[in-house]
């Protein structure tokens, strides 16, 4: 049967005839056939991760930067030939396509696939042609975090057929960058003193025993994975072998080796201790002055921006003398959701109830005299009246306001203050986080003031539209604009007062702009309203 059938359907007859000259007769009959001719095409989409060497599928992963090689598998379908093939290709934004990279059967072809499509030649019957060409993707700023769906359309018609088109998806995923946030915290307590408390600062003699404790706690978007924490001693500081503990439990020596020891992942909110031991060298290692020793803690995870750290100081005097040291620490838990570890900063809802826990303390080694505490809460939060404690027994006054006095704190003393807090409505707080940072102070004889600050992250639900972190204290600028304003408002009185006369020639005149004149009108009408008031105020009161 021959190919130039047209398109459709056709009978085709096949007649046989039998002649009879004896008879005079004729006889024939035929065989029928019904042959079907059609123009078809399909295409097949498919898509190839160059960078990574990645397999042809329908779908490929990648990231901001990745190079792709995008196939197009086009096949005449039909029974007969197809004439003037075209193809052409619509690439999402954020796809760019590589100039000089098509090519037709494996070899080179003229862009233009990208921009109105290039034309492929005539195809016979379930002939195909691959066409194939590159582009890469935008870079890491033009993507959410997160994955985005790339769709590549391509397209293939030919004379006396429909236009058909076939997909290849890229996903393209952008790593969360900073999501996964630590918090650090160091403090040190000197064990050979018996000191029972934390501090940012001891004070200690030669040989004594050091304790060190390390709180890191996981604050970002998202899981911290493979967290990890190591540990500086400065010289003259020495560890002591398997005094590490995580969370109270014994962990293999390794905390002062740039590798760290490994925290495991760590959850949003969640947090860990990690305490060991050192001690400081003998008396013939220091001088006769003082000195400070500097320890510093490090800590990161997978996807952190970069280590985070945190230090803590012990003072070493080889010939004791007075020293005067007084520490606060503000700690917070959310008591509406049951919490009952002390955090530095802790979420909660409006209406929620919070508590704050104050702790002072003589690391001294001598009593600290007219001991004074003061906190100021955040704004949309009220102390909850008669809820303030002082070492667990209520004490009738608030820590708020001029604060208490603690009058002496012996040598090594702790003490520990307690309050709680509303937080007001919802309708006081914006979608999406809000931070207050609640500040406490603490000063004593012979000691400068010194503070410490707890934060709570107030979340509303709806919309994110921003976050805002409010701080305790007064903000002046409203006041300072204020101020501005009516200094220039008087200034311009007084000197439009003194030259009234000048100013009437201005008016007068056709040269001055309008805005001027304006300002002059406004002044006179401001004086005629005042003179009328007072002439009225005269003839009721006087």
């Amino acid at each position: 049967i021959s190919n130039s059938i047209p398109s459709g359907s056709i009978e085709i007859k096949n007649r046989a005839v039998i002649d009879s000259s004896e008879t005079n007769s004729q006889y024939s009959n035929y065989v029928s056939t019904m042959v079907s001719s059609s123009l078809g095409l399909s295409i097949d989409k498919l898509a190839r991760n160059i960078t990574t060497s990645s397999g042809t599928l329908s779908s490929v992963d990648a990231r901001p930067g990745d190079e792709i090689e995008f196939s197009l598998i086009v096949r005449s379908s039909g029974s007969n030939s197809v004439t003037n093939v075209k193809v052409w290709d619509n690439l999402p934004n954020r796809l760019t396509y590589i100039n000089g990279s098509t090519t037709i059967d494996g070899y080179s072809h003229g862009d233009g696939i990208v921009s109105g499509g290039i034309y492929i030649g005539d195809f016979s019957s379930q002939q195909t042609k691959t066409v194939k060409f590159r582009a890469k993707i935008a870079e890491a700023s033009m993507f959410n975090i997160g994955v985005t769906s790339l769709t590549n359309y391509a397209y293939a018609n030919a004379v006396g057929v429909a236009t058909i088109y076939d997909t290849a998806t890229v996903e393209v995923k952008k790593d969360s960058g900073c999501s996964p946030s630590l918090q650090i915290n160091k403090q040190v307590r000197n064990i050979t003193q018996n000191s029972d408390y934390w501090a940012d600062a001891v004070f200690a003699n030669p040989s004594d025993e050091i304790e060190i404790l390390i709180r890191i706690t996981s604050v970002g978007n998202e899981t911290a994975d493979n967290s990890k924490v190591r540990d500086q001693l400065p010289v003259k500081l020495n560890y002591i072998s398997g005094s590490t503990t995580i969370n109270g439990a014994y962990k293999e020596d390794g905390i002062i080796y740039n590798n760290g020891i490994s925290l495991g992942n760590l959850y949003v909110g969640n947090s860990k201790e990690i305490k060991f031991k050192a001690k400081l060298s003998s008396a013939s290692e220091f001088g006769s002055s003082s000195i400070t020793l500097t320890n510093y803690a490090y800590a990161w995870a997978d996807k952190t921006c970069s280590e985070i750290n945190d230090s803590a100081q012990i003072i070493v005097n080889k010939q004791q003398a007075q020293n005067y040291g007084l520490s606060i620490t503000k700690l917070g838990r959310n008591l509406s959701r049951n919490q009952v570890e002390w955090q530095d900063s802790f979420f909660a809802s409006p209406s929620e109830e919070v508590e704050f826990s104050i702790q002072v303390s003589n690391f001294g080694n001598t009593n600290l005299n007219n001991v004074k505490i003061w906190d100021t809460p955040p704004i949309n939060t009220l102390i909850i009246s008669g809820s303030t404690t002082i070492n667990g027994v209520s004490w009738g006054g608030d820590v708020v306001g001029s604060g208490l006095v603690l009058w002496t704190l012996g040598q090594g003393e702790t003490k520990t203050i307690e309050f709680k807090i509303k937080i007001a409505s919802a309708d006081n707080f914006g979608a999406g986080s809000t931070t207050l940072i609640n500040m406490v102070y603490a000063s004593a004889d012979n000691v400068s003031q010194i503070s410490d600050q707890a934060s709570v992250i107030i979340y509303r639900s709806g919309q994110v539209l921003g976050a805002g972190t409010v701080k305790t204290g007064v903000n002046s600028m409203s006041l300072m604009v204020l101020i501005i304003v009516i200094s220039c408002f008087i200034t311009f009185f007084i000197y439009c007062r003194l030259r009234e006369n000048k100013l009437l020639e201005i008016l007068a005149s056709k040269k001055e702009s309008k805005f001027y004149k304006a300002l002059i009108r406004f002044y006179f009408k401001v004086k005629y309203l005042f003179v009328i008031r007072m002439m009225r105020f005269k003839r009721v009161y006087w």
